[in-house]
């Protein structure tokens, strides 16, 4: 089966009814491989589809993803089926999750305009597709956009609701005179101030946490990537989707809702 990966999906459209019923016959179907004309490929497996406004919704329940075809060059993707498939506007985005420890996060943006789409015009097609890794490495590989996961003193302010362990452990760490935070560039971000990666989060629990609060704080940062990674980033596409096209519905794509 491959690894396992966790996709949360929304396709917005002005006929998701029309849009569901394309999902399913493309789930069902079995397409050529690119590069061997004896090898079938199925797209992922769609879970829980359901039609919210103008939205269709669906989960891959840990079997794949939707827009990313970065393990196989050659695998078919639910996206890219519909794309070819649908003749009018579409915005699809996922948010994709690690089911074996995978150590990144990702997304996919993909948008079309009304009429056909040709894979070698990028005034018919917009994709982007971004990673956040745990750690402190970047991998970028067919991504688009990378960064390492951090906060700041500053920002987990704001995210103190959100990440309470975390965040009570950092302000430990600051009254008992911890100065060791990072400074300058952080993934792909220059100048940032007074951040915390994970190697400087492994630090501080290594010298601050009670051993049995350090799984809380792990969930915590856990939380942080996850809401990182679920909205999209802006469509910056070659072309414009019809006046008042629906938009992403990304309050009712939390994890927990589908």
């Amino acid at each position: 089966m491959g690894v396992f990966w966790e996709s949360f999906a929304e396709i917005a459209s002005q006929e998701p009814e029309s849009i569901k019923l394309l999902i399913e016959a493309i789930s069902k179907e079995k397409f050529k491989h690119h590069d061997y004309a004896d090898t079938t490929l199925e797209t992922t497996r769609c879970y829980k589809l359901t039609v919210k406004g103008n939205s269709v919704f669906f989960t891959s329940s840990g079997y794949g993803c939707f827009g990313n075809n970065f393990e196989d060059d050659g695998s078919a993707q639910l996206f890219e089926k519909l794309f070819e498939r649908y003749t009018g506007a579409l915005i699809a985005f996922e948010h994709v999750h690690p089911c074996q420890n995978q150590g990144y996060h990702f997304n996919s943006l993909w948008s079309k305009p009304e009429g056909g789409v040709d894979w070698d015009d990028e005034e018919t097609f917009f994709i982007t597709r971004r990673m956040v890794c745990e750690g402190s490495e970047i991998d970028e590989g067919n991504f688009d956009n990378a960064d390492c996961w951090y906060t700041s003193l500053e920002l987990l302010e704001d995210q103190k609701k959100d990440a309470p362990h975390l965040y009570n452990l950092i302000q430990k760490a600051k009254k008992e005179g911890f100065e060791a935070w990072g400074q300058g560039t952080i993934g792909d971000v220059d100048d940032v101030e007074n951040f915390i990666s994970t190697d400087i989060l492994y630090e501080i629990i290594e010298q601050y946490c009670i051993d049995d609060e350090s799984d809380n704080v792990l969930n915590d940062q856990l939380f942080l990537i996850t809401d990182w990674i679920q909205y999209p980033d802006d469509i910056d596409a070659e072309f414009e989707i019809p006046e008042n096209f629906p938009e992403l519905q990304l309050n009712l794509l939390k994890r927990e809702d589908i």
